[in-house]
């Protein structure tokens, strides 16, 4: 065209077509926590035990997790030393939510604001938003 370029592709703009795993595979902003997922098998277990439930999973960039790095050390070792999973397991498993459905920061913001605990259930605890 005269007036602009036109873009072919191949599928639809907005509309999700990743796993949660593939879309932090994918995404080089999540590799530390894509990494850790992998390495607890996170991932795969969550899509074992519930197939056919609904996933959030509040997911810290690669930013925060070099802020932990570099203001808690000890902290930050603890949580990526994979011969002892537990602790990096549950850290993470504080950030996800299996439901019917899934859910924006804003919709987890507006139910903690609801909650008498002021507090959203995760599978590793609560988190407030």
């Amino acid at each position: 065209t005269y007036n602009g370029v036109i873009h072919i592709i191949d599928t639809f703009l907005g509309i999700p077509h990743l796993t949660i795993a593939e879309k932090m595979k994918e995404d080089p902003l999540l590799s530390h926590s894509w990494s850790l997922s992998y390495a607890t098998k996170l991932s795969s277990l969550f899509a074992e035990v519930y197939p056919n439930k609904r996933f959030t999973f509040i997911v810290p960039t690669n930013y925060a997790w070099e802020k932990v790095k570099r203001d808690f050390s000890t902290v930050f070792l603890s949580l990526t030393d994979i011969k002892n999973p537990d602790y990096p397991t549950n850290i993470l498993r504080r950030h996800f939510i299996v439901s019917e459905r899934d859910y924006t920061i804003e919709q987890l913001a507006e139910r903690s604001l609801r909650s008498t605990k002021k507090t959203v259930e995760t599978e590793g605890g609560e988190l407030r938003f």
